[in-house]
C-alpha cells in the first residue's frame, strides 16, 4: 500500500510539473538589450518583437512606457494579452496603461505597418491595449500592401484592440487604391473589436483612391467598432475618395456609440480632386448598423462633388438608428448633395 500511494504521489508531481501555465514577460527599452529571460522587470527583454517571439499563446506581454521603434511590422498570428505599464505591475489586471506614454512607431529608416494580426489562431482572448500605433505605412508591405497602416486584421483574426491611439498612420503614399489609414480589416471570419481607441490623423491614400482614412472594414469582415473618437481622418489627399471616418464595403459592422467628427472623404484642390463619398462613414453592400453616434462636422469632398458628408450608405438593410447627425457637408466647394445623409436603397432610417 505504501508503494502504491508513493507511486501515486510521483505520478501526481510528474503530471503537475508537466503542465504549462500562462506566463507573463516583460518589455523595458532601457534594458541594455535583450539577453534577459523576459519573465521580471529585472530581466526585461528590450524589443516587443523579441517578446512576442518567445512567448506562446495565451501569454501576456506587459510593456513599459516609453518609445518603441520597430524595423519591421510586428506579428500576432495567435493569442496574447499585450498591454503598457508603467513598469510597476506585474499582471495585466493591475497594468497602468497609458496610450499617450506607450508610442510604437517604424524606425526612422524604415517604412512599415505597425501591427500585422492574422490566421484563426487570433480570437477574442488577443488583446492589444493602450499603445500609442503611429507612423505606420503599409506601402512597402509583402502582406496585403496598401491595407493598414497602423493595424491590418485579417485572415479570420478575431481581436480586441482597446485604449489604444491610432494615429498618423498612412495606408499607402504611393498610387494605388490603398484602404484604412488607421486600422484595415479584411476577410469572411474576420470579426474584431475597436473599443474605446482615440483614431485620428490618419490617411488612407496620398495620391489617388484611397478609402477608409480611419477604419476600413472590406470582404465579408464583421468588426464591433464601438466606443471610439474618430476624427479628422482623411481617405485621400488627391482623387476620388469614400469614407473620411469608416469605409464598409460588402462588411457587416456594428459602428455604434462612436463620436465621428472632422473627418473628409477627399481634400484634394480643384483639378486633382475627385469625387469623395461619405465624410464620416461610407457604406455600399453587406449590412452595416449604425446605432447611437455623435456623427458631427465632416466633410465628404473640400472641392467638388461630395455626397454624403455625415453618411453616404447604398444596398439594401442598412440600419441608421438614433445618430446625432450634425453640420456635415457634402461638398465645401461645388456641387455637394446629402449633407447629413445621402442614400440609396431600402435603408431603415430611424429616430435620428
Amino acid at each position: 500500500m505504501k508503494i502504491k500511494n508513493l507511486f501515486r504521489s510521483f505520478a501526481f508531481a510528474f503530471l503537475l510539473s508537466a503542465i504549462t501555465y500562462p506566463a507573463t514577460y516583460f518589455v523595458d527599452n532601457t534594458r541594455p538589450d535583450d539577453s534577459g529571460s523576459g519573465l521580471s522587470w529585472a530581466l526585461a527583454k528590450k524589443t516587443i518583437s523579441v517578446a512576442i517571439g518567445v512567448s506562446v499563446a495565451g501569454d501576456t506581454i506587459l510593456v513599459k512606457y516609453g518609445t518603441y521603434l520597430i524595423t519591421s511590422s510586428l506579428s500576432l498570428t495567435n493569442n496574447r494579452m499585450i498591454t503598457s505599464d508603467d513598469g510597476s505591475n506585474n499582471s495585466w489586471n493591475t497594468a497602468l496603461y497609458d496610450s499617450s506614454q506607450c508610442i510604437i512607431k517604424p524606425d526612422i529608416s524604415v517604412r512599415c505597418r505597425i501591427f500585422t494580426i492574422s490566421t484563426n489562431g487570433i480570437s477574442n482572448s488577443t488583446h492589444l491595449r493602450g499603445f500609442k500605433i503611429t507612423e505606420g505605412d503599409a506601402s512597402l508591405e509583402t502582406i496585403n500592401a496598401l491595407y493598414g497602416g497602423g493595424v491590418l486584421i485579417f485572415s479570420d483574426a478575431d481581436p480586441v484592440i482597446e485604449n489604444c491611439w491610432i494615429f498618423k498612420n498612412t495606408a499607402a503614399i504611393i498610387f494605388g487604391q490603398s484602404y484604412g489609414g488607421g486600422i484595415a480589416i479584411t476577410g469572411t471570419g474576420t470579426n474584431p473589436i475597436i473599443q474605446y481607441c482615440t483614431i485620428d490623423s490618419n490617411v488612407a491614400g496620398t495620391t489617388r483612391y484611397g478609402d477608409g482614412g480611419g477604419i476600413a472594414s472590406v470582404d465579408v469582415s464583421m468588426p464591433q467598432i464601438h466606443h471610439n473618437i474618430i476624427s479628422n481622418n482623411i481617405a485621400t489627399t488627391h482623387g476620388s475618395a469614400s469614407g473620411g471616418g469608416i469605409y464598409c464595403d460588402n462588411s457587416y459592422a456594428t459602428i455604434s456609440d462612436n463620436t465621428i467628427s472632422g473627418n473628409i472623404a477627399t481634400n484634394g484642390i480643384y483639378g486633382l480632386a475627385g469625387y469623395g463619398s461619405g465624410g464620416g462613414i461610407y457604406v455600399t453592400n453587406g449590412v452595416v448598423q449604425i446605432l447611437s453616434n455623435k456623427i458631427l462636422s465632416n466633410i465628404a469632398s473640400t472641392s467638388r462633388g461630395g455626397t454624403g458628408g455625415g453618411i453616404d450608405i447604398n444596398g439594401n438593410g442598412h440600419y441608421v438608428y438614433q445618430n446625432e447627425i450634425t453640420d456635415n457637408l457634402g461638398s465645401s466647394g461645388q456641387e455637394g448633395s446629402g449633407g447629413g445623409i445621402a442614400c440609396s436603397g431600402n435603408i431603415q432610417i430611424k429616430n435620428n
